[in-house]
């Protein structure tokens, strides 16, 4: 998740040093927040819980997912335990 981060180098920074810290420590909790990070992590927790994404009902969204579901399968190998049949036609799943 650090690529979602990347632009901000001293808190990127912050996280590499916490981790190396938090590596060679016996326990976890015993050490001070890091400002940047906590400020960070409180900022996006009060984002997120403004967010309210719509609903999506399952009919709405079934045939897209149908549709990737299938193209991956197809892209599957005609070899070993493959989902395709001796035609290059997908079999059903069960």
């Amino acid at each position: 998740m650090l690529h979602l981060i990347e632009e901000q180098p001293i808190l990127t920074d912050a996280i590499q040093s916490l981790l190396v810290t938090k590596r060679a420590a016996p326990e976890m909790g015993l050490s001070e927040p890091i400002s940047c990070i906590h400020d960070f992590i409180e900022q996006e927790l009060a984002r997120l819980e403004k967010m309210n994404p719509q609903r999506t009902f399952r009919e709405a969204v079934l045939p897209q997912l149908n549709a990737l579901f299938y193209g991956v399968l197809h892209e599957l190998p005609l070899h070993g335990n493959s989902l395709r049949n001796r035609d290059g036609a997908v079999q059903a799943v069960r």
